[in-house]
């Protein structure tokens, strides 16, 4: 089947309609972020902004630092910019150290970034579902951006799903704009929008004065159930086929490739459910699988697996780090945390005034962090356990450090002045957030399960287990959950054409048993389907780029593996690529490492001259599926392709690694 068997006879009246369905204006290509906010939507209360707190009001005690990093670092953290913020710093420290001028990113590539436009699209509330075409008549905008490629005469159009929920839309303008992920794309016009309910597409939230209770109730007073409803995941998938359904009436039809990152998989997936023959190839990055995303609790379990298979696999492989821990990262891990919650180890905890829940925290921290914290877990564990005096201020410079760069540095907002600029109090809604997971991502497990996964867990304060209280509150009070109403909720693929799906091991969001259970369970009426895990691998791989500190094989992995996937027509059904024959863990080597990082491991390591048998891993799974009508896979070798010609419907779910955000 080709795309053009899918146009109505309506698109055909659109597409040779002499008005423009969508007005683009020029834009700049990165956000600009204002202090202030446009008076629309429903904004009541004042938004708190962390960026904006001055420093005389912050608590700034070594664990009032940590409760604050913890903050920014949750699941429901108030911008992926944090993340953006923390990349570019320590991309800068680390360029500086290592002579690159003033830090600068040394980009090899020599193609040009493209130029950016940017839209209100004007979208029903509430979709009709039932074929009528009887949307409602009250209406809202989205904002939606583009970058178009320098190739204009190009069909294939990307479009980036974000992550979150809540997040508005502005961390995968770092994505795009890195010259290692966009020269895959550079023959792709691409998009992204803001999920209805947050950043510039009608922002919804209630500030602090109102419980989420509360502003549920009076999101349904102001927009009725119906709307209360549409403001969710089916809502976000209806608006993405509303925005391609307008650029095709506009340039005509495209090859389109359906992108999405963390919580950006499961639209993907409703998305894909709803409009099945819509995207000829859908990348899924960080599989958030159906009934396997949570909230709450049960988050912090997939942060403590990473961390025991980082101990095992990566610490254990390494000369340095295995020497460290005494040849067996699990036994120093698991003495270190006995210690500091029997008292052992108590010296630390008291001269910084923590607690053992404080490290559990800084544990789930540096599993956040990605790449450049995980490599930390076995310089912090030391330090605390053995506690010198250096340790102490070293423990005290890295979170320093971490504050500053959370503070937003230097950097002053701007007024707010066009529709594109993003207020800092919009980046992300709460009230979006607490609308989509109490529907969807919080049930089928008790508090007494929550305890005891946290009894048996390192990462995540025991306030976690008090978020059980306040989900399955907000759960039996909400005023009204879409998921009574909305026929897409739990419904798996129901036909699309074939399946790619990349997941890493060291993924602290989405682990990778989430992209296994989709290849094994949820895309099962699929034509063909690929799974290839990244050793090593974190969240988000492909918008993580090459050109940051601390890229590793792992990020250019996933990045060849999307590029393979929308070069050509040539899909490989096993993902040959030669790069899983080369994946290997980052070094701990100090002298490749950003200067925020020196701070724990100058002076970690000891003198010994012990000797360590280094671990061994296996490859992580990798396997295909294919059948003839659609791909050729030769027995020999495991690969496969697609045939040629015309737009030939694929569907690829990767899901690779990162660090942000659902």
């Amino acid at each position: 089947m080709t795309a053009l068997t899918r146009l109505s006879p309506l698109l055909l009246v659109l597409v040779v309609s002499t008005s423009a369905a969508i007005d683009w204006v020029e834009c700049p290509a990165q956000t600009e972020y204002s202090e202030n906010a446009p008076d629309d939507g429903l904004v009541l209360g004042a938004v708190e902004n962390d960026k904006t707190v001055k420093s005389e009001e912050k608590d700034m005690s070594f664990k009032g630092m940590v409760k604050r990093v913890t903050k920014m670092t949750s699941l429901n953290l108030p911008s992926n910019q944090v993340f953006m913020d923390i990349s570019a710093e320590i991309t800068r420290r680390w360029n500086k150290k290592h002579n690159n001028n003033d830090g600068a990113a040394n980009n090899k590539q020599t193609t040009s970034l493209p130029s950016a436009q940017c839209a209100m699209v004007t979208v029903p509330l509430v979709y009709d579902t039932t074929g009528a075409g009887q949307d409602s008549t009250e209406t809202i905008d989205i904002f939606v951006k583009r970058y178009r490629s320098a190739n204009t005469s190009t069909k294939k159009i990307m479009f980036s799903v974000e992550g979150g929920p809540g997040p508005s839309s502005e961390g995968r303008e770092g994505a795009v704009l890195d010259m290692d992920v966009y020269e895959g794309i550079k023959d792709f016009d691409f998009y992204y929008l803001d999920h209805r309910g947050t950043g510039r597409s009608n922002y919804v939230g209630c500030g602090e004065d109102h419980s989420p209770v509360e502003c549920a109730e009076l999101v349904e007073e102001r927009y009725g159930e119906d709307g209360l409803h549409w403001i969710s995941t089916t809502g976000m998938a209806y608006d993405i086929n509303k925005v391609i359904e307008l650029v095709e009436a506009d340039e005509g039809e495209k090859y389109v490739t359906l992108y999405g990152v963390s919580y950006g998989t499961f639209v993907a997936n409703r998305f894909m459910t709803i409009f099945p023959l819509r995207a000829e190839l859908v990348i899924i990055d960080g599989v958030c699988g159906l009934l396997q995303c949570k909230v709450g609790p049960l988050y912090s379990h997939n942060h403590h697996d990473v961390v025991l298979t980082f101990m095992s696999d990566v610490c254990d492989a390494d000369e340095e780090c295995s020497k460290e821990v005494g040849c067996d990262g699990l036994s120093f891990l698991e003495d270190s945390m006995q210690g500091l919650k029997n008292g052992t180890y108590s010296t630390c905890l008291t001269t910084l005034e923590i607690s053992y829940d404080d490290v559990r925290d800084m544990l789930q921290q540096f599993v956040q962090f990605s790449r450049f914290g995980r490599r930390n877990i076995p310089a912090l564990l030391k330090r605390l356990t053995r506690c010198t005096e250096d340790d102490v201020q070293d423990l005290v410079a890295w979170y320093q450090n971490l504050d500053q760069i959370f503070d937003g540095g230097d950097s002053e907002p701007k007024s707010y002045e066009n529709f594109y600029d993003l207020p800092y109090s919009r980046t992300s809604s709460e009230f979006l957030f607490m609308n989509i997971a109490v529907s969807e991502f919080f049930d089928n497990y008790t508090r007494a399960e929550a305890q005891e996964r946290y009894d048996e867990e390192y990462t995540g304060g025991s306030d976690n287990v008090d978020t059980w209280d306040e989900f399955d509150s907000a759960v039996n009070n909400w005023p009204s959950l879409y998921r009574h109403s909305d026929p897409y909720v739990n419904e798996s693929l129901v036909d699309v054409f074939a399946v790619v799906v990349i997941n890493g091991d060291l993924d602290g969001q989405t682990p990778m048993v989430n992209a296994m259970n989709v290849y094994d369970q949820r895309i099962d009426t699929v034509t063909g389907k690929v799974l290839a895990g990244i050793k090593y691998g974190g969240h988000g791989l492909w918008g993580s780029g090459t050109s940051a500190y601390g890229s590793s094989n792992t990020s250019s992995c996933g990045i060849d593996v999307v590029n393979a996937a929308v070069s050509s027509s040539q899909l490989e059904c096993a993902v040959d690529l030669e790069c899983f024959d080369n994946l290997t863990p980052d070094p701990f080597d100090v002298s490749e490492m950003s200067e925020i990082e020196e701070f724990l491991w100058l002076g970690f390591g000891s003198d010994s001259t012990t000797t360590c048998d280094l671990a061994t891993t296996n490859p992580l799974r990798h396997e295909a599926e294919c059948v003839d009508s659609l791909c050729r896979c030769d027995s020999t070798t495991n690969s496969a392709s697609s045939l040629q010609g015309g737009f030939v419907g694929i569907v690829v779910l990767a899901v690779l690694s990162f660090a942000i955000v659902l």
